[in-house]
């Protein structure tokens, strides 16, 4: 067939089938009624902010920015959604962000500083209860803690003698269910007992059922434990090396 007019070609015309499937999916739907509500003179809706911060990465690119410079003749007017500058993506993102809470261990004075985030990690879930590959039942369950290096003004000292993050991590196959944001001197047995119990909490709220929690020896001491074991039917934990 003889193509006699058509559309300006998109070097990531490819880019518009993942957005058409997030639309068919209702992703959009789920991220407009569930974050907070945006003015009504707001060009841009949440799906339009993340969608188009996650095209970034989608089409090779490394920062927010690469959408005013590198990718910019390739995303513009696009049929699906109106993208936003780099500024407005973050500063609506950053509005999205917990402030941290504080905590300390029943040893120790030292205060540690976490980002629940319960809201966004609600509602990442029920984002991936909509995608078709997702499964709810009988799950197995991994946990890690991952450093995250950076020099931000808030990061700490890691047991890696560099400054940043430590998060708590679930995941189900290769979907992440929860992160837990925890700075870096918070060692990642210290109230690990807690952020899994708030984990599975959420879990359980979704329908999930799990069979199995999968953890590492930050993991083996007896409240974490406890608390594993009374959210999953099994649970494999690595101990840790005796000392002789």
């Amino acid at each position: 067939m003889k193509v006699l007019n058509s559309l300006p070609v998109s070097s990531f015309g490819g880019l518009n089938f993942v957005i058409k499937e997030a639309i068919d999916l209702k992703i959009n739907s789920l991220l407009n009624y569930n974050l907070p509500t945006l003015p009504k003179q707001s060009r841009y809706n949440w799906f339009d902010i993340i969608m188009s911060y996650w095209s970034v990465f989608f089409c090779g690119g490394d920062c927010a920015e690469d959408l005013s410079v590198n990718l910019k003749e390739g995303l513009q007017n696009n049929p699906f959604i109106n993208i936003p500058s780099p500024d407005r993506i973050l500063s609506r993102l950053k509005s999205l962000s917990d402030s941290p809470q504080f905590f300390t261990a029943k040893r120790g004075k030292t205060e540690h500083h976490f980002s629940l985030a319960q809201e966004l990690n609600r509602l990442n879930i029920k984002m991936l209860s909509l995608l078709p590959g997702f499964q709810k039942e009988n799950v197995i369950l991994d946990y890690d803690n991952t450093l995250i290096f950076n020099e931000k003004s808030d990061a700490q000292r890691t047991y890696k003698k560099e400054p940043g993050y430590y998060p708590g991590v679930g995941m189900i196959g290769k979907h992440i269910v929860y992160v837990e944001n925890r700075n870096g001197r918070s060692n990642a047995h210290i109230l690990q007992h807690k952020t899994i119990e708030r984990m599975c909490s959420l879990l359980h709220e979704a329908g999930v059922t799990i069979d199995i929690i999968r953890a590492d020896s930050a993991s083996y001491t007896y409240e974490i434990i406890k608390a594993i074991q009374m959210n999953a039917k099994r649970f494999f934990i690595k101990a840790r090396t005796p000392y002789f």
